[in-house]
């Protein structure tokens, strides 16, 4: 299984080998915050470079994820909120322009005001992997938030790319125009959803400030795949690991395989920092 991964990028529909492969390289984004830093992957990928960032409150840098490549594919992942800054982002649920794609609506202020100060490094390293290799980007909770921004962003403006994007857990990120945009960007776009998950209800689909009271509108990107799975509470609803075993329950046999090489890169053999939330 290590030496031939090859994730799906002709499919249409969502593909749950492909879905569950992307959760563990989500996983492996929380693992930047843990210790050493290190990320475990399959052998026959390759870490092009991490992604870090200062949050939109200007604290200090932070890893938010990573790029990586093997012979068949390339993989941008990010990873959720944990810091305190993070939660700061995602409160910022006033609107912004989304002046990146021509005609992109409006997003999430604290979501774009992240991803605007991360992108730099994204191209740098995207632009450092080939072009002719299917571009697949993934995320949870926060990290799907910066998952749709990084997709539209490279399709219309990376000459070559049509990302691909498994999101777990994705909380809304802009308004209905934003949506339009995005599906024109980005057919293959994957948003898998836990019906009993808080975060993917956030922020509603009408949003009123509560310090200008002015109001919003949000609206879902992408075609819902719902998976139905109780964690026991709001955080165990939401974290990664929930998403994780309820997709290797609809292929076991992959998963088993898959979490094999390397032992404890799959999220359900890991205690990630913050939990996964």
């Amino acid at each position: 299984m290590s030496k031939k991964i090859k994730l799906s990028s002709a499919n249409l529909t969502m593909d749950t080998p492909t879905a569950l492969f992307l959760a563990a390289m989500c996983g492996q984004s929380y693992m930047l915050l843990n210790g050493t830093g290190q990320i475990r992957l399959p052998e026959d990928f390759n870490i092009t470079g991490i992604i870090q960032s200062s949050a939109s409150t200007g604290t200090a840098p932070e890893p938010f994820g990573f790029v990586a490549e093997s012979p068949h594919s390339v993989v941008a992942a990010f990873r959720g909120t944990v810091s305190p800054s993070d939660w700061m982002t995602d409160f910022m649920a006033d609107q912004t322009e989304f002046d990146l794609v021509k005609d992109g609506g409006f997003t999430h202020r604290g979501f774009t005001a992240l991803y605007k100060s991360l992108r730099p490094q994204l191209m740098r390293l995207i632009e450092q992997t080939s072009a002719r290799k299917p571009l697949f980007v993934t995320g949870h909770s926060l990290g799907a938030a910066l998952a749709t921004l990084a997709s539209i962003d490279l399709a219309a403006n990376v000459r070559g790319r049509a990302p691909i994007i498994y999101t777990f857990g994705s909380p809304r990120v802009g308004n209905g125009g934003f949506a339009r945009t995005f599906g024109k960007y980005v057919p293959r776009s994957f948003r898998l959803a836990n019906s009993q998950d808080l975060v993917a209800h956030l922020p509603p689909l009408i949003f009123k400030d509560p310090r200008t009271e002015v109001i919003y509108y949000y609206s879902h990107v992408s075609e819902l795949y719902e998976l139905d799975f109780n964690g026991g509470s709001v955080a165990g609803n939401h974290v990664l690991v929930g998403y994780f075993k309820a997709l290797a329950a609809e292929d076991p046999e992959f998963a088993l395989a898959m979490c094999r090489n390397p032992i404890g890169w799959c999220p359900h053999e890991q205690i990630l920092p913050g939990q996964g939330s």
